[in-house]
């Protein structure tokens, strides 16, 4: 069972599964559909009552991730919406909206599962999908028990992380 366990380290899994060699899977896949587009400033990008049909790879731009008046977490650019949920099919209750001008390359769910799912190891992608949005919503959580000067420093390091380029050491 050892043997198993250890099959992949986390570095090595984070590599070989990342979002970026899982966007070059499907869009040299002939048989997924994709289609290109741009949103504007606070349009929804994914809807609740569309995230069980549709996934999303942001191209360019930044996305925040609402419920209700909520903001739970922002998304920039290399990163997939919609896979969090891969393997349920309960409708989701976010509104995913774009903030600033962002362009995704957009998904039918199901075909991308059912490629997914015809790969021997295809569910490591949206597990370590869903593994790094939970660290993201438990690291915000965290941030909540931090006295509130330190905690906007952190959350502001942590945005410029997610949504800044990185030039040489520094964003």
């Amino acid at each position: 069972m050892q043997g198993l366990i250890e099959l992949y380290k986390n570095e090595e899994a984070q590599k070989i599964f990342s979002e970026s060699n899982l966007l070059s899977l499907l869009v040299h896949e002939l048989s997924i559909s994709k289609e290109k587009k741009i949103y504007e400033n606070n349009e929804l990008v994914i809807q609740h009552t569309k995230s069980e049909e549709t996934v999303c790879y942001i191209i360019d731009g930044a996305v925040s991730v609402e419920h209700e008046d909520a903001i739970l977490y922002f998304m920039g650019k290399k990163r997939f919406l919609g896979l969090e949920s891969l393997l349920f099919q309960a409708p989701s209750h976010l509104r995913i909206k774009a903030r600033g001008t962002t362009e995704v390359w957009e998904f039918k769910k199901i075909e991308v599962m059912t490629l997914l799912m015809s790969l021997q190891e295809g569910w490591l992608y949206g597990y370590l999908i869903t593994q790094n949005i939970l660290n993201k919503i438990l690291g915000n959580l965290q941030f909540m028990h931090v006295p509130p000067l330190e905690r906007g420093q952190a959350m502001l390091r942590e945005l410029v992380m997610e949504l800044g380029q990185k030039q040489g050491d520094t964003y």
